[in-house]
């Protein structure tokens, strides 16, 4: 209604539209209406081809990028569990033989021949020690180079002692003050076991001999009336994680590293990461030095929100940044103990996760690109062909057209093209025929008008003659 409307309106509008369609129906030529179509078919079919590949490319980095987040986060949780159990384990089972006085807690000499045997028959980089609340100090360490390290110090002193062992009571081989002014009544471990008046994880604090992270696990020795003359510990240091860590399958230029609740880092797989600053001051995620750390915590919000309760443990969460590009992937880690939420962050380059995608992708477009050109090539032929036959079939028509008859060669096909040229050939064949029967025709006219004439001329030539003849016999 409204069409005809408009052109019974507007009869201008309907010549144009007229117009326009007869110019688009004839503009593009038989070829070119072969050719274009199907080329625009399989380019259409490619692109969503390779669309859809890279779709699932990006799904698969995403699935990808999870699985190397879960791997990294099991065996990190697996290993902080061993870890804090370890050391957990050597001052429980410490604090048991003190307390039940198997050994004389009095006796430094007794005790560290017990730390000694304690440390060596435990792995690498254990570490226990006893503070006491008159000021004394014993510890044994078994370091990660193999070697044994002593630590004493007599009520009134003010520095530790260090020794290099191979033997308890050695003092043969005397080492270096680890620390200054050193109190253990003053320490962290000391002063909350003793508050606490139970085992207890202290919390991330700043080793005194050492500018790194650590924690400690304490537990408080009692006399007969109840009061806490002497407290057993054991620190753990973060490095152990950030070694851990370095060794995981972590995306090329990317990096792993662990937080408290607070956003502080507490270790990182990369080499050269400020955990604690010159100031002896821990370094919240958010503002570390390196800068993959300092986007994926800003995109996370670490240290902002509250951490996701024990049910959440493995709950990945997911980010990504376009400037820079970065893909980000974070869980609470299940450190083993109810004092440790941390979380477990693996950052690395957009491209590291989508690599694959994207050389999919260019190989699909490249396999795309020449299978539109080999679309083209193989329309070209084919409607090439087409076209061809078509002008030869135009040209034979335009010769029959131009009175020319004679025979032509016609191509032999078995489609449609062949049966038209097989149809042109026979009206010719049939235009020939009636042709030469028609000059025929006229031939034999000519003869029987050229007999006639003659025929007439003669009985003229006798009617003057006989009339010629009547006059003469008149006269």
């Amino acid at each position: 209604m409204l069409l005809r409307f408009l052109h019974t309106r507007y009869p201008r509008l309907k010549r144009a539209a007229t117009h326009f369609s007869i110019l688009t129906m004839f503009r593009l030529s038989i070829f070119r209406q072969l050719v274009v179509p199907f080329v625009l078919l399989v380019s259409a079919l490619v692109g969503m081809s390779t669309w859809n590949g890279f779709n699932s490319g990006k799904r698969s980095a995403d699935a990808l990028s999870s699985n190397v987040l879960k791997n990294v986060l099991l065996g990190t949780e697996n290993a902080t569990r061993e870890w804090l159990t370890s050391g957990q384990a050597l001052v429980d089972n410490a604090a048991n033989v003190l307390t039940k006085e198997t050994v004389a807690i009095d006796d430094i000499r007794a005790l560290e021949s017990y730390l000694f045997s304690l440390v060596t028959s435990a792995r690498r980089g254990s570490y226990v020690y006893i503070g006491f609340a008159d000021g004394r100090y014993v510890g044994v360490s078994h370091n990660e180079d193999g070697s044994i390290t002593a630590l004493v110090q007599a009520a009134g002193e003010s520095v530790r002692n260090a020794y290099a062992v191979n033997r308890p009571g050695d003092r043969s081989r005397p080492l270096a003050i680890r620390t200054g002014a050193y109190d253990a009544r003053t320490r962290l471990w000391f002063t909350l076991a003793s508050k606490v008046g139970k085992p207890v994880w202290t919390p991330v604090y700043s080793s005194a001999s050492q500018r790194i992270p650590e924690i400690s696990y304490a537990a408080p020795l009692r006399d007969a009336t109840g009061t806490v003359v002497a407290v057993v510990s054991t620190d753990v240091t973060l490095s152990y994680l950030s070694n851990f860590l370095s060794r995981q399958s972590v995306p090329a230029g990317g990096i792993s590293y662990l937080t408290d609740q607070a956003g502080f880092l507490l270790a990182s797989s990369r080499n050269g990461v400020q955990i604690i600053s010159q100031n002896n001051d821990r370094i919240r995620a958010v503002d570390a030095d390196d800068p993959l750390i300092r986007a994926s915590a800003r995109a996370l919000g670490l240290g902002e929100k509250p951490i996701s309760a024990a049910s959440d443990a493995h709950n990945i969460e997911l980010a990504s940044s376009a400037s820079p590009p970065f893909r980000v992937a974070s869980s609470r880690l299940d450190s083993g103990t109810v004092e440790y939420n941390w979380v477990m962050t693996v950052a690395a380059d957009e491209n590291e996760f989508v690599v694959y995608a994207k050389e999919n992708l260019l190989r699909s477009a490249a396999l795309g690109g020449l299978s539109v050109l080999g679309a083209i090539i193989l329309a070209s032929w084919f409607a090439q062909r087409l076209v061809g036959d078509i002008k030869r079939l135009k040209g034979v028509a335009e010769r029959i057209g131009a009175g020319d008859l004679s025979p032509t060669d016609h191509f032999r096909r078995d489609d449609e093209l062949g049966q038209l040229s097989q149809s042109i050939d026979t009206m010719r064949a049939q235009l020939a025929q009636s042709k030469e029967a028609v000059e025929s025709y006229a031939h034999e006219l000519e003869v029987r008008v050229a007999s006639r004439t003659r025929e007439l001329t003669q009985r003229n030539a006798d009617l003057h003659y006989e009339v010629a003849a009547r006059a003469r016999a008149q006269s």
